[in-house]
This record gives C-alpha cells, sequence and structure tokens, in this order.
C-alpha cells in the first residue's frame, strides 16, 4: 500500500515566490526540484500574511526590556502587535505540518542566530523570528529546519527521516498493538539515534502498566521525536548493523558469513559505504527468509529516490 506523501510548511520565498521585502526570492533549488516531489507542501510568508505587500520596508528586531520588538528598518514602525497576532492567526489558518523549513536570518522566520539590534547599536544574533518561535511553541514535536542548515547533507537526511516518521505516526491507529508493530518498525532506526531513548520506548510500547492507549501513545510520541532529534553517527550506525548481520550470520554458509563479516568491518574502517552495507544486509535477509527484518525502516526511512543514504558515512 503506497504512503500518503508528508506535508511540510516551507517559507514561500525559498519556493521561488516573489515575497520578499524587495521583490525578490530565495529559491531553494533541492527543496524546489527534489523535495517537493515527495511530499504534499504549503507556502508560509508571515510578512505578506501582515498586510506589507511587495516591495516593502524591511523589518528588524531591536532589544526591548527583556525581549525584543519587530520595527521597521528605516521608520521605525513599531510591528510587533501586528506580528504577534498574524502569527498566532497563521497557526490555526494552515495545518499542523510534518515538517518545517524556515528562512534562515529572518527577523520573521530564522529559527536562530537571528540579528538583534541592542541599545548601542551592536548586533548580537541571539534572536529568533517571531513566527519561528510562536510555531515551534506551539508545535514542539514538529521538525524544523531552516535552508541554511541543508547545506550539510546529514542535515538534509535526518530532517527528511524525521518528517516521514512523523507522517507515519500521525496516520497510525492509537492503540498498544499498532503502536507495538510501529516501534518493531523502527527500532533500529531509534538505535542509531538514541539507544538509550529506543530502550525507553520499547518499554513505553509494551504498555507492561496496562495504561490506557491513548496516554501510552501520547508518550511514545513525544518520547519518540526526541530520540530522533538526535542525529546519527557512523559509530551508532556500526552498531546497529552489528546488531541486523547479528540475524543473519547464522543462517549464513561459513565463507559467505566470513565474507559479510569483513564486508561489516570495511564499513567501520571506511573502505565499505553506510549505502552498500545497508544494501548487502538488506538483500541477505531477503534471500534467507528473515521476516523479522522485512519491514524493518531502517532499510528505507525515506522514498529512494531522494538518494540521501549516500551521504551518510
Amino acid at each position: 500500500m503506497k504512503e500518503p506523501k508528508p506535508l511540510i510548511g516551507i517559507s514561500s520565498c525559498l519556493l521561488g515566490n516573489q515575497v520578499r521585502f524587495d521583490g525578490g526570492h530565495k529559491g531553494h533549488e533541492w527543496l524546489i526540484k527534489e523535495l517537493a516531489k515527495q511530499v504534499e507542501y504549503y507556502a508560509v510568508c508571515p510578512e505578506m500574511e501582515m498586510g506589507l505587500g511587495v516591495p516593502r520596508e524591511s523589518v528588524k528586531q531591536i532589544a526591548h526590556g527583556d525581549g525584543v520588538e519587530l520595527v521597521g528598518n528605516t521608520t521605525g514602525r513599531k510591528l510587533t502587535t501586528l506580528a504577534k497576532k498574524t502569527a498566532a492567526k497563521m497557526l490555526t489558518k494552515f495545518p499542523e505540518p510534518d515538517g518545517m523549513v524556515f528562512k534562515k536570518n529572518s527577523p520573521s522566520c530564522g529559527l536562530e542566530r537571528v540579528k538583534v539590534e541592542k541599545k548601542n547599536g551592536y548586533m548580537d544574533r541571539t534572536g529568533q523570528g517571531m513566527f519561528a518561535a510562536a510555531f515551534v511553541a506551539n508545535f514542539p514535536l514538529v521538525p524544523c529546519t531552516e535552508e541554511g542548515r541543508m547545506a550539510d547533507v546529514e542535515e538534509r537526511e535526518h530532517f527528511v527521516m524525521q518528517v516521514f516518521a512523523r507522517r507515519r505516526w500521525r496516520d497510525l491507529p492509537k492503540t498498544v498493538a499498532s503502536m507495538q508493530l510501529f516501534h518493531q518498525r523502527y527500532k533500529f532506526v531509534l538505535m542509531a539515534h538514541n539507544q538509550k531513548l529506543a530502550k525507553d520506548l520499547g518499554k513505553i510500547a509494551a504498555n507492561s502498566d496496562r495504561r490506557a492507549p491513548d496516554k501510552a501513545c501520547a508518550e511514545y510520541e513525544t518520547v519518540f521525536a526526541q530520540a530522533l532529534s538526535k542525529r546519527s553517527t557512523p559509530g551508532r550506525r556500526f552498531n546497529v548493523l552489528q546488531h541486523l548481520f547479528g540475524f543473519l550470520k547464522d543462517r549464513l554458509p561459513e565463507a559467505e558469513k566470513k565474507s559479510l563479516y569483513e564486508d561489516l568491518q570495511g564499513y567501520q574502517t571506511g573502505e565499505v559505504s553506510f549505502q552498500t552495507m545497508v544494501s548487502l544486509l538488506r538483500h541477505t535477509s531477503q534471500r534467507v527468509g528473515v521476516t523479522y527484518l522485512a519491514e524493518n525502516l531502517f532499510w528505507d526511512p525515506y522514498p529512494k529516490s531522494l538518494g540521501l543514504q549516500r551521504f551518510l558515512a
């Protein structure tokens, strides 16, 4: 059965829409040409939602008491109240997405390191875009990133992995049986990101204390998001590959087992790629009939056509 596509919110200018203050855009080639084919998405631009139009005066954040104000860069027009009201409306106007891609450095959309002007005129990078701050506060479990971060291909892979995981979770019937099957499919993905929380999630999914399904599932969702928020590492990926090899070794002829083990060691030393190792283990498990691994999402946590596994060391 074909899975529903995840829903992603994307800063409008990153999609090539001419909504920036100067009438330009910041179209992001990978978002437009690659990711957009694999997801459903909608565009957001807080400043357009505020009714500021194009072209418009650029805005900036300035320090004010313990917080910040959003003002016109030239006129000093105060826009904080309008920005906050608009952000609140946008959070109900647009559906909750499975992920969000913000425009970096934007006084409205930047996730972090947004410039804040101090009284002495000094600019520091301690701010967060006003819409981004409201979004994160309202949807703390939704994975978020900026286009600047996605220049790092491992960050790109990490974001996409979280987005597809969240889509699958949200589509899941919230029963204990469904949660347990979901955990079985994600067990090795979780181990590659946070082994401690993977164990905790196993206990939650087992539901040995017989809590109501809605409460058990709510806790699972929170801890699941926390576990996947940590990036995987070559060391943790090697640990998972070892576990997968353990399911296969007793079913293989000695020579084939030795060859596969040497490939595994080759991954650890950098001679064999992660993508190659995953492919070898997957095909071997299918050939020898390890049914437990058949639905394991470590093999394909997102569409292969995105080609992201090849970037993982």
